[in-house]
């Protein structure tokens, strides 16, 4: 039904994806392409998803030199925040256990696509929620009750861990809150064509409701 909401989300990823596999035709298919590839985080190029996360904290933390009992509480809180939101996330994917877009798209008759690929290798678990979105929305969750709304900041992760992108790809990516930084995260995942927005929006929704439930017990006598 191309009047669904569903057929509509799928329509936009594969849109957005398209532009990103077609970088050099325009300037923003080139934004989208480079924030795709930044937040890719395989598990053995950068540390994958929580690895990036934490590296944020750990130069945060690094740039304001925390003392040790602050920076001991901030990695407590982030840690559990993001073991729960993944916990989470994998319970959601597989009650809902939704098909992938590429799946989606290389099956449906309207695209014309049984071959379509996307720039980012499409993992082999359900799509429903976006574990990048759920636990980049626990990590900001907790650096903004820690940092405040509006702590602008620098991310180098990928410029100091990645060797084998191109320079404009790791370069150190600039944010003027975490929340804004979890938005790129979270839309960085429908450009690289393996999630739906639903899945992106509701993953970080509910990565920053795991936060807060952490961020309410008591961490100091």
């Amino acid at each position: 039904d191309t009047t669904s909401l569903f057929f509509k989300d799928a329509k936009e990823t594969f849109d957005l994806s398209i532009k990103c596999l077609n970088p050099k035709a325009d300037p923003e298919n080139e934004k989208m392409n480079i924030i795709a590839q930044y937040w890719n985080d395989e598990a053995y190029r950068s540390g994958t998803p929580s690895g990036h996360s934490l590296s944020i904290a750990r130069q945060i933390m690094t740039k304001e030199k925390m003392p040790l009992d602050k920076a001991s509480e901030l990695y407590v809180k982030m840690g559990m925040s993001l073991h729960d939101a993944f916990v989470y996330c994998w319970k959601v994917k597989y009650f809902y256990n939704l098909i992938r877009p590429i799946t989606y798209i290389r099956k449906l008759t309207y695209f014309k696509q049984p071959n379509f690929n996307t720039l980012i290798v499409t993992p082999p678990f359900p799509e429903y929620t976006s574990g990048h979105s759920t636990q980049t929305g626990a990590a900001m969750e907790v650096m903004t009750s820690v940092m405040g709304d509006n702590y602008s900041f620098t991310d180098s992760t990928q410029f100091i861990a990645r060797f084998d992108l191109p320079d404009n790809v790791i370069a150190p990516r600039s944010f003027t809150s975490f929340y804004n930084c979890a938005n790129e995260v979270s839309s960085s995942r429908i450009y690289g064509g393996i999630h739906f927005r639903k899945a992106c929006e509701e993953g970080l929704r509910t990565g920053k409701i795991v936060a807060q439930n952490v961020l309410t017990m008591k961490f100091k006598k």
